[in-house]
């Protein structure tokens, strides 16, 4: 039996596996399909509805 060919093929498709995944991750990480990786949090500063008022 001649078995060389089996390794070098299997070889072969998983390095053009691994390739386009790794190009489909990078693809997607810059064209913003991966969504926001990062939570923003908005600080809205509002004046008091009831403020205290003194005697002068």
């Amino acid at each position: 039996m001649n078995n060389d060919a089996a390794s070098p093929v299997t070889g072969v498709i998983l390095v053009v596996a691994i390739t386009i995944i790794l190009a489909a991750v990078l693809a997607a990480f810059t064209f913003g399909m991966a969504g926001n990786t990062q939570k923003k949090t908005e600080i809205v500063a509002a004046p008091d509805p009831n403020p205290v008022q003194t005697k002068s």
